[in-house]
């Protein structure tokens, strides 16, 4: 605490110093402009959404049946503001509020409906008989950090040979990176758990498969025209999946996993 406030006190040593008053007016006249130029380039780039905006063609819905609002109103006991948001939900009766608002666990769907659910659950199980090295890796942003320590949270009470790794924003980028794959062979790790990206990555996964390193992965985000060539790819997105919810997010993926 007393070296901060040290350095804090020594952080403009220019107070000490004889400022000629050109310089202040070059000072403030630069200021002036970085603040007008920053104004200016805000202003276009609003402008620019707004017209990026305007270029969509918003689909309404259309309204529910008064009927059904006004009962789904009269059984709840709430206001029709609030029964009409339900029925636009598809809830339309009292049974059907009960489900949405008292969510129980015998209501998920059995995780092996999703694809590949099976491959990855028996290359885990292979990789903890075997005493293999498990790298949790998931992105940087909300979902993905969430999603890391969920299940790293999870396995790490049940396995000691599990770590985490989060790629660095600017200096990896988003997704998968040769950074952490390099990481992952060059520190013994034979699995990667990929969570909230990696649906996309043909290219990382197959460098990968180059370092012998395995990966199963729980994405939410749309396949594009090839998979990579993982261990098990999870995906409710996938075309050849059967999962029924196709809208969980990657944390929620984890969770199933």
């Amino acid at each position: 605490m007393c070296r901060y406030a040290n350095e804090k006190r020594n952080f403009w040593p220019a107070n000490n110093l004889h400022i000629p008053a050109s310089a202040h007016l070059l000072i403030l006249a630069s200021a002036h402009f970085l603040i007008r130029t920053s104004a200016y380039l805000h202003i276009s780039y609003l402008y620019f959404l707004k017209r990026k905006d305007m270029d969509k063609r918003w689909a309404v819905r259309e309204k529910p049946d008064n009927t059904d609002v006004i009962k789904l109103a009269d059984e709840l006991g709430i206001d029709t503001v609030l029964s009409t948001l339900l029925t636009y939900r598809g809830i339309k009766t009292y049974e059907d509020a009960r489900y949405f608002f008292r969510p129980d666990l015998r209501h998920l769907h059995d995780p092996f409906l999703m694809a590949d659910m099976e491959k990855a659950i028996e290359r885990i199980e292979r990789a903890i008989a075997a005493g293999e090295k498990i790298l949790v890796y998931g992105d940087y942003d909300v979902d993905g950090t969430t999603a890391v320590s969920l299940v790293y949270s999870f396995f790490s009470k049940l396995y000691d040979r599990v770590e985490y790794y989060i790629p660095d924003r600017y200096l990896e980028g988003y997704g998968i990176s040769t950074q952490g794959i390099d990481y992952a062979a060059n520190n013994g790790f034979s699995l990667i758990i990929a969570l909230d990206c990696g649906i996309k990555s043909v290219d990382k996964i197959a460098y990968a498969n180059t370092k012998g390193v395995d990966f199963v992965i729980c994405d939410h985000h749309l396949p594009g025209k090839e998979l990579p060539e993982a261990v098990a790819v999870l995906d409710p997105k996938r075309a050849d999946c059967e999962y029924p919810y196709k809208e969980l997010s990657g944390c929620g993926i984890g969770f199933k996993l």
